[in-house]
């Protein structure tokens, strides 16, 4: 069980990452929020 926990958590972190890089560069955000809603 605990393990489904963790991937979770880390597959979070990762997108949550790749968002924040998105943002840093500035460029391409709505394309990726695009994807995200759909």
């Amino acid at each position: 069980m605990h393990h489904l926990w963790i991937i979770e958590k880390s597959i979070k972190e990762i997108v949550e990452n790749s968002i924040m890089d998105k943002q840093r560069n500035g460029r391409g955000n709505m394309g990726y929020n695009r994807k995200i809603i759909k």
